[in-house]
């Protein structure tokens, strides 16, 4: 049997241009994109991993270690100027 692979990712944020900005920073791409009458969203492909960001009720975020948070970890190569860029 093969090993499932990971497709889509979605990221719900209150200030999607704020979220979009880190993510630049961070050198992903993204392009804006509406599904029939459904919302403005964005929408990059990372190696076959679709990543959306769509908009979102303000609120606060869980504590990590607290179910329901969501990590996650991306590899750059200079942290310094990833940061910098951020």
């Amino acid at each position: 049997m093969t090993s499932p692979t990971l497709g889509l990712v979605v990221l719900r944020a209150a200030d999607v241009d704020r979220m979009l900005a880190f993510y630049h920073a961070l050198g992903l791409e993204f392009v804006q994109e509406r599904h029939g009458n459904g919302p403005i969203h964005y929408s990059c492909d990372l190696g076959g991993t679709i990543i959306e960001i769509y908009p979102g009720k303000s609120g606060v975020a869980p504590d990590r270690r607290s179910g329901g948070a969501t990590m996650l970890g991306f590899q750059v190569v200079s942290l310094d100027a990833t940061l910098a860029a951020a």
